[in-house]
């Protein structure tokens, strides 16, 4: 706070529609400024307490200015509408765009040719960038069966990528490929700060299909053809934003549950199968070079368990 105050903001801005605590003891520490919040969750009530009794702030009171939320959009279009409040006008619709460094491409080129990848004709599968909600992940053997489908009928090359502390993911995956009587595919492990070199592998590739991840929003971001797997704890907030993209969910009405999940295991995710995402590849290869922006719902769960 004493940093901020250096800065003399004029405008306080909670972007993120889940409130927390640091949202509001900032806003509640310029009461001149203009603040503003996207939506009107409330702080979760531990928070709301520890604030009103240690800072004597009411979370109620922080913002002056509220823009509602809408509900069943992602969240890049609730904030397009955050910018059009705060502008007062309506702004131009923009996607996400990514650009790669020469230094980044360079380095994804090397990778690529030591792991006999051709640019531009292999598969991204990102079976891993699950570490914050690991409940979400699609099991590793269907992903398997989805890597030697891709080889076997369209063959794509693949190449798994993910970060080293998800090595155990990426060898479970090769591990069910080999019982599969699949090809081992290439692998790329990241570390910290290699995101740059992530984006510049991403743009490299004909498509990326795995996990809903950052991974997924950053091919869609650098131009490449991004398919999502998606749960129902935040859907579909997260959709990825592009000029070609697929998302995979199968919907259940404890959709928006958070990942607090009341199965334990997320079976909305679980029993997608792979066969699921072969129509998704098929979909998006038939597009050719079309803009697509689709959501492919399955029901794989009987009736009467939903």
């Amino acid at each position: 706070l004493a940093e901020l105050d250096r800065l003399a903001p004029d405008v306080i801005v909670a972007g993120t529609i889940n409130r927390t605590w640091l949202d509001v003891a900032v806003a509640a520490h310029f009461p001149r400024a203009r603040r503003v919040a996207l939506g009107a969750r409330t702080v979760d009530p531990l928070f709301a307490a520890a604030l009103r009794l240690e800072l004597g702030l009411e979370t109620d009171q922080a913002f002056n200015e509220v823009v509602p939320v809408r509900d069943h959009v992602r969240d890049w279009e609730n904030n397009h509408h955050l910018a059009d409040h705060l502008a007062g006008r309506e702004l131009p619709r923009s996607a996400p765009q990514v650009s790669v460094s020469a230094e980044a491409a360079a380095g994804a080129e090397k990778i690529l040719a030591a792991k006999n990848l051709p640019a531009g004709a292999w598969t991204a599968v990102f079976p891993a960038g699950i570490a914050n909600v690991p409940i979400k992940a699609w099991p590793t053997e269907k992903f398997a069966e989805l890597v030697v489908w891709l080889q076997r009928e369209r063959k794509q090359p693949v190449m798994l990528l993910g970060h080293v502390s998800e090595a155990p993911v990426i060898d479970a995956v090769n591990a069910e490929v080999a019982r599969l009587g699949g090809a081992r595919p290439a692998a790329w492990l990241g570390r910290d700060g290699e995101i740059p070199l992530l984006a510049a592998l991403l743009a490299s590739a004909r498509f990326y299909v795995g996990n809903d991840t950052g991974a997924m929003h950053l091919a869609a971001a650098t131009g490449r053809p991004a398919i999502g797997i998606f749960g129902g704890g935040h859907w579909p907030r997260f959709r990825p934003v592009g000029r070609q993209t697929l998302s995979v969910v199968q919907p259940l009405p404890c959709f928006g549950c958070n990942w607090d999940c009341h199965f334990g295991d997320a079976p909305c995710a679980k029993t997608i199968a792979p066969q699921d995402l072969h129509l998704a590849v098929d979909r998006l290869l038939a597009s050719g070079d079309a803009p697509i922006d689709e959501i492919l719902e399955v029901r794989n769960l009987p009736a009467e368990s939903l």
